[in-house]
């Protein structure tokens, strides 16, 4: 996974401030995140949108030609897991795939719930165990249900 070191030392490097095989010192790192930093802080009071792209990986079906994208389409989910609070915790993934924007359904869960953000469940996969942020404060415990996720 790419870090904010990563990024900056390329930049570095893109400029010429840093040759092939240099790392930059700590406080050029330092300097150069805080740039980076504001870049990104300007660009939200512009409101300028920072896109970040999501890959799904569906698997299709023989014979099957058509499929249909969005909340009573194909692409859902089916997982295990519980909400506290506004936290989503995701125990397995029975199918499908999780993305932000996804609403939540099943026993318990407030309507209108939807995944926010992403937590320690956006790994190498994306589509991985973990937690996410919900929009809804849930008001109780849910152990072990079954989740049902519509596209968005």
């Amino acid at each position: 996974m790419t870090t904010p070191y990563d990024i900056v030392s390329r930049a570095l490097k893109d400029i010429g401030a840093l040759e092939a095989g240099e790392t930059p010192t700590s406080d050029a790192a330092q300097d150069a995140f805080d740039m980076l930093n504001d870049l990104i802080d300007q660009w939200s009071n512009e409101e300028m949108m920072v896109y970040y792209k999501n890959e799904i990986v569906f698997p299709i079906t023989p014979g099957v030609t058509q499929y249909t994208i969005g909340p009573t389409g194909n692409i859902n989910a089916s997982i295990t897991g519980s909400i506290t609070g506004n936290i989503l915790t995701v125990t397995a993934i029975n199918s499908g795939a999780i993305n932000v924007g996804q609403t939540l359904g099943g026993t318990g869960i407030t309507a209108g719930t939807t995944i926010e953000k992403m937590l320690t469940g956006a790994g190498n996969n994306v589509n991985e165990t973990g937690t996410y942020q919900v929009n809804i404060n849930q008001m109780y415990l849910l152990q072990r249900l079954i989740f049902t996720i519509n596209a968005h």
